[in-house]
């Protein structure tokens, strides 16, 4: 649970159900803005290991549409639920290694979705300069 940029107004809180597509990891979220039964589905977090996303993702995509978990995590807004603390700070610590792209699928105000699409920021996002993003990529064993 936490909150997100839509269209640079902050909305939020937004709850995250995710489940691990692949080990490295990747990680897909359902997010949802409230845990009402009868909530909609308003967008899709894709979660991925940054010894993935930064050889494969340019410095100016990520930037405007990726954003890196070891700072969100850091920023204390992320909320693990339904798991015992021990367990919870395993989950954190995974997900402060990887990247995340926050596609918002239902426009905000609209009656239902209407094809529109938009990549969504975390809160608290900064772009980092070349230097930041070459030494924050993962070294290769």
């Amino acid at each position: 649970m936490l909150q997100t940029l839509h269209q640079g107004r902050e909305i939020g809180p937004v709850h995250h159900f995710c489940k691990p597509i692949t080990q490295d990891p990747i990680i897909v979220c359902l997010l949802y803005d409230s845990m009402d039964p009868n909530a909609p589905l308003s967008g899709i977090e894709y979660i991925v290991a940054k010894s993935l996303t930064r050889p494969a993702v340019s410095l100016g995509t990520w930037n405007q549409n990726f954003h890196d978990h070891t700072v969100e995590i850091a920023s204390g807004r992320v909320k693990v639920l339904d798991l015992p603390p021990d367990e919870a700070k395993k989950v954190a610590d995974l997900v402060a290694t990887t990247d995340g792209v926050i596609f918002h699928l239902w426009p905000m105000g609209d009656a239902f979705p209407t094809g529109t699409v938009v990549i969504d920021q975390a809160v608290g996002h900064r772009p980092l300069t070349a230097d930041e993003y070459a030494r924050s990529a993962p070294k290769k064993q």
